[in-house]
């Protein structure tokens, strides 16, 4: 059923339980769909100035899109014949990822808008393997080096010519990192022996955020994510790793926080239930709560809108939407 109806109620009771103030601009958006090939999964948007880059995967390929170039030809996968993935995009148009086989010896991927290609960033491999997932704005590029032999995964940060092995907490074992700022501080999610965990880091130091996940983080050092009961949070401040659950929409009881902006603007999807359809929402810093159904002034014919996957410094929000059974893209910039 259509929720749209709800977006009064649903504003008020959280500007109330959040002491936002209710005559606060909520955005309304101008959306506009996109397919790169014949099947398109987005993963991030990230702007500077006039320049807005979209990163993510087509038909087996990594692709990066500008506003100049939509259409740019996805990249060659490059080690193997598994998919080359594109994990993270700054606004210069850096990127970072890694190539999905487990093959021993693999090095990451980084690159920009005519290349990503291989780069081992000064390790020397055998049986290991590299996966970059994240880059931040000045560069500093971060990753995990997994050993299959023992198991072992230790997370690591490249800044110039240098690397520093972070340091795991008790039985933690990185799977993968949402996000670095400038200061070097990542967060990321991995495995405390049979349970999720999602991880921040203090200095040189990773440490347990508690069951969940964590999947996206701002300038600031603020992360967002999944809690333990499947619930979106953020951590309460730039230093802490407090986590404050955030509202839900009436009737829903599942939900993850994917990204947060340098604004504090956080968006993600919602779920009636596990396996009912997602819903795109976005969190305002006064603690308003929106389906972002609802705050669209034209949506492209049959196109349903699911995850709210990243929202970049100027506010466009990129979701990932479905137009008759076809994953494409949608950016959502603000109208107002």
């Amino acid at each position: 059923m259509p929720r749209s109806w709800i977006l009064a109620p649903v504003l008020a009771g959280a500007l109330a339980g959040c002491g936002g103030s209710s005559d606060v601009q909520i955005a309304k958006y101008d959306a506009t769909s996109f397919s790169i090939g014949t099947s398109t999964s987005v993963t991030k948007i990230e702007s500077s100035g006039a320049q807005e880059r979209i990163i993510g995967q087509t038909d087996g390929l990594a692709f990066m899109s500008s506003v100049a170039a939509r259409g740019v030809v996805p990249y060659t996968n490059q080690l193997s014949p598994a998919e080359d993935i594109v994990a993270d995009v700054n606004g210069d148009g850096d990127i970072v990822g890694y190539d999905s086989s487990t093959t021993g010896g693999q090095v990451g991927l980084s690159g920009n808008q005519s290349s990503f290609l291989p780069n081992a960033l000064g390790f020397t491999l055998t049986t290991e393997y590299l996966r970059y997932f994240a880059v931040s704005a000045d560069g500093i590029s971060t990753g995990v080096i997994r050993y299959p032999a023992t198991g072992v995964a230790t997370a690591f940060r490249h800044n110039g010519g240098g690397n520093t092995a972070l340091t795991n907490f008790t039985d933690f074992s990185p799977q993968s990192i949402a996000g670095i700022n400038n200061a070097g501080k990542i967060c990321g999610t991995g495995s405390v022996l049979t349970s999720t965990h999602a991880f921040m880091s203090v200095g040189t130091d990773l440490v347990d955020l508690g069951e969940g996940t964590a999947r996206g983080m701002n300038e600031a050092g603020i992360v967002v994510g999944k809690n333990q009961n499947g619930r979106p949070y953020r951590t309460k401040d730039a230093g802490s790793s407090t986590r404050t659950a955030l509202p839900l929409l009436p009737g829903f009881t599942f939900g993850e926080a994917l990204d947060i902006n340098s604004a504090g603007v956080v968006v993600g999807w919602q779920s009636e239930t596990e396996l009912s359809p997602h819903v795109p929402v976005a969190w305002y810093t006064n603690g308003a709560l929106v389906d972002l159904r609802s705050r669209i002034n034209l949506l492209p014919a049959g196109v349903d809108l699911l995850d709210a996957v990243s929202i970049s410094d100027s506010g466009a929000i990129l979701v990932q939407g479905d137009q008759s059974g076809t994953p494409v893209g949608v950016i959502l910039r603000p109208s107002n």
